[in-house]
């Protein structure tokens, strides 16, 4: 499995953290991620967390090509090591969240 967990200046990995080729988690806004050191998490608790230990956040993104200063989200999955499960990465904003919301408020009854 690909690493994609950010570095830090040192060029250590830093847990709780991703990055792709369009954007990443940002460290240096929000709650951390539980425990950890990290910031990054909107609600500083995972949305989900399964018998596997693997873990589902809602965390802060910034764009890494053309910034545009946007405010931006994603939810990324990270296994009990820390580390990001996907490469991939789906980014919304606030007005996308709350309608995906009022979706998952039909679906569950």
């Amino acid at each position: 499995m690909n690493d994609s967990r950010l570095t830090d200046p040192q060029g250590n990995r830093i847990d709780y953290s991703c990055g792709n080729k369009g954007f990443q988690t940002n460290i240096s806004k929000g709650k951390s991620h539980g425990t950890t050191p990290t910031l990054g998490s909107v609600l500083g608790y995972p949305l989900v967390k399964n018998q596997f230990n693997q873990s589902l956040w809602l965390e802060h993104v910034v764009e890494t090509k053309n910034p545009t200063g946007n405010e931006y989200y994603w939810l990324m999955w990270y296994n009990d090591k820390a580390q990001p499960t996907i490469p991939m990465s789906g980014v919304f904003e606030k007005s996308d969240l709350e309608k995906m919301l009022k979706g998952l408020a039909n679906f569950v009854p």
